[in-house]
């Protein structure tokens, strides 16, 4: 379990009403807010803090009702009053097209954001169980860098539901540290069976180093890995060669990567969906056209 999500149990006192309709009468002295309508417009949620200045707020609840007759459904979250301002929250609900589903993802002040989702379960909506869902850093995606501060750990996010009923979600890692910040985003598709647990039915992972001091490209893992190969092979050509040939290498491989990143560039300005994905899978393509070059050139060096 996560810092973040342990965190979020701390500071969340979630409880389910495994009752159709369960009756919950306003306290006086509380400002309630009724947003996010199902599709079908038989739910919303109700937001309720006390009169107070929202930032001195003491409680903080999180309520599905029945949108016509206001009644409590199922208590979603409700913040510590012990915590005082560091327990506040807000929350996001995305629901399915077909109301029967929703995905909440609750921001909580300053330990970023982490995810529920909830589903129809007769007249009920119960919570699903979801996996593990990290977005880690690896060693080799530092590329020799250190990176000691967590800016950010595992902060989850519903991006939304796809036509099979599958959930997108996004969640990233943010480490910094010398200068430097490398963000993980993974992107991971949740599958619901008629369990209550959830399944990854897929799942990628970008990294992207942003130095102000020099350029980087946005790579994804395919491309940290031919990268890595690309690393190896010009270390060993390189050991094989007299001092001048050393130097010729080195200049041609300079210029190579000009003529990479001016064709990553090009990739990434000509796309007309997604520019990242543009630009990694033709750094990635390069990279690996460049190992292979490498490898014949070591055959015939032996």
């Amino acid at each position: 379990m996560s810092h973040l999500q342990r965190s979020l149990i701390v500071l969340f006192n979630l409880t389910i009403c495994f009752h159709p309709v369960c009756g919950k009468d306003t306290e006086k002295g509380t400002r309630n807010e009724i947003e996010s309508p199902s599709p079908d417009g038989k739910y919303a949620f109700r937001y309720s803090r006390d009169s107070k200045d929202v930032q001195d707020s003491e409680k903080q609840t999180y309520d599905l009702i029945d949108k016509t007759s206001g009644k409590f459904l199922t208590s979603v979250a409700e913040s510590d009053p012990d915590l005082g301002s560091s327990a506040r929250f807000e929350m996001t609900p995305l629901w399915r097209p077909d109301s029967k589903a929703f995905a909440l993802t609750a921001y909580l002040w300053k330990r970023g954001t982490t995810l529920s989702v909830f589903r129809q379960d007769g007249s009920k909506f119960r919570e699903i169980k979801l996996p593990e869902l990290l977005a880690e850093v690896p060693e080799k995606a530092k590329r020799g860098k250190s990176f000691p501060h967590v800016s950010g750990l595992n902060s989850q996010k519903a991006e939304r539901w796809q036509k099979d009923g599958s959930l997108l979600v996004e969640i990233e890692t943010v480490l910094d540290g010398e200068g430097s910040t490398i963000t993980a985003t993974r992107k991971v598709v949740l599958g619901f069976d008629q369990t209550t647990k959830a399944a990854i039915l897929k799942s990628t992972i970008k990294y992207v180093i942003d130095n102000p001091e020099e350029e980087q490209l946005s790579t994804s893992a395919d491309y940290l890995e031919a990268d890595r190969h690309l690393n190896e092979s010009y270390a060993a050509l390189r050991a094989r060669l007299s001092p001048t040939e050393r130097g010729t290498l080195k200049k041609e491989q300079l210029e190579w990567i000009d003529q990479r990143n001016t064709a990553v560039q090009a990739a990434r300005e000509n796309a007309k969906d997604n520019p990242t994905d543009a630009a990694d899978r033709e750094a990635t393509k390069m990279t690996r056209a460049r190992v292979d070059e490498f490898e014949k050139r070591l055959k015939k060096a032996k």
